[in-house]
């Protein structure tokens, strides 16, 4: 029986992907960029928590959608260790700010919310 040349014989458990890339880290310099694709739900923050724990640096995720990434911020912040939103304000170097897209539509001639902006302004200067 012939094996389905689409179809991968061989699969990568996270935690064997997660040790190499971890190796690697070190050695990406500025502007530099790493780029993992497979991983479903939670497992893409667990994935960036873990890198970011073992060193941390600023890093930029983007997702597909404004909910993606909510709910991605709040995934990253529980791996973290970070406290539920509507506690202590406690900021950290492995705080995640979520960077906002503009709540109205381009070319319209209008601004966004002051609370979009304050998001924004929180994520660019954090």
């Amino acid at each position: 029986m012939a094996a389905d040349p689409l179809v991968s014989a061989e699969l990568h458990p996270l935690s064997d992907t997660q040790a190499e890339v971890l190796a690697d880290l070190p050695r990406l310099g500025p502007g530099q960029r790493l780029r993992i694709a497979g991983l479903k739900g939670a497992a893409r923050a667990f994935f960036v928590a873990r890198c970011l724990q073992h060193q941390p640096r600023p890093t930029l995720c983007v997702l597909d959608s404004d909910q993606a990434a909510e709910a991605f911020a709040a995934d990253l912040g529980l791996f973290l260790g970070q406290p539920e939103p509507n506690g202590a304000d406690r900021q950290t170097p492995l705080t995640p700010h979520l960077y906002p897209a503009w709540d109205v539509p381009a070319f319209e001639g209008l601004s966004p919310s002051g609370d979009v902006v304050a998001a924004q302004l929180e994520g660019l200067y954090y």
